[in-house]
């Protein structure tokens, strides 16, 4: 599910990860430190972000909707009103903000990103895949684009590329429950991995001890 992670945050997530982050997990972070160098500057759109948390989405959907008419171009405002699309189903209304969005802050990481995670969403690899690799040519070992990035490869059947990523990532974040847990899914679904794909489970294991008593994946 994508929800809104915070006001001055950006309210899409990566594709769902294979375990449920624990406090301080990477990816986690991560977003953190996203939100903190790409704050919402608008306070107006930062109180409809707040009613939309709240459960107030019309008074949210209509606030933001006037901040767009007199402002198009407004990328926080394009933002947000893709997110209030996607949790009403419209998915193409969506995907048309969020085109918008990037139009008007190309440079914009952290919305470039909600763009890619929704075309993977919706099935879209081959635009996915592109929004992914300019994702990497800005920040080329930012873990949250590297996940994107193998979780496409994977969903294209190029499982090599996919298993090549994901060893690449627990090598470099050796502590990522995540991380870890990804790679062993990988592996299985490809199969003739069988003992590697027992090593990254234990290391999932050993560094979230939660997701072995709860006798696997916490989410799929």
């Amino acid at each position: 599910m994508l929800e809104l992670i915070s006001p001055r945050s950006f309210p899409y997530e990566a594709l769902p990860p294979a375990e449920a982050p624990a406090a301080g997990a990477l990816f986690e972070k991560i977003r953190e430190d996203l939100a903190d160098a790409w704050p919402v500057q608008d306070e107006r759109v930062r109180a409809a972000a707040k009613a939309l948390e709240e459960g107030s989405i019309e008074d949210a959907q209509n606030a933001v909707a006037a901040i767009v008419t007199a402002e198009p171009a407004n990328a926080d405002a394009l933002n947000l009103m893709a997110q209030i699309a996607h949790r009403q189903g419209h998915g193409e209304e969506a995907e048309g903000f969020l085109t918008r969005c990037i139009e008007a802050s190309p440079d914009h990481l952290p919305y470039r990103h909600n763009y890619a995670v929704l075309l993977s969403l919706t099935d879209k690899l081959d635009e996915a895949m592109a929004q992914a690799l300019l994702l990497l040519e800005k920040d080329p070992r930012n873990p949250l684009f590297l996940s994107l990035y193998g979780q496409i490869l994977g969903r294209r059947r190029r499982y090599a590329d996919a298993i090549a990523c994901f060893r690449r990532l627990t090598m470099d974040h050796p502590d990522s429950p995540e991380l870890w847990a990804t790679l062993g899914s990988v592996l299985r679904s490809v199969g003739g991995h069988t003992e590697e794909a027992i090593a990254a489970s234990a290391a999932r294991s050993r560094l979230h001890p939660r997701s072995a008593r709860c006798g696997g994946l916490s989410r799929a």
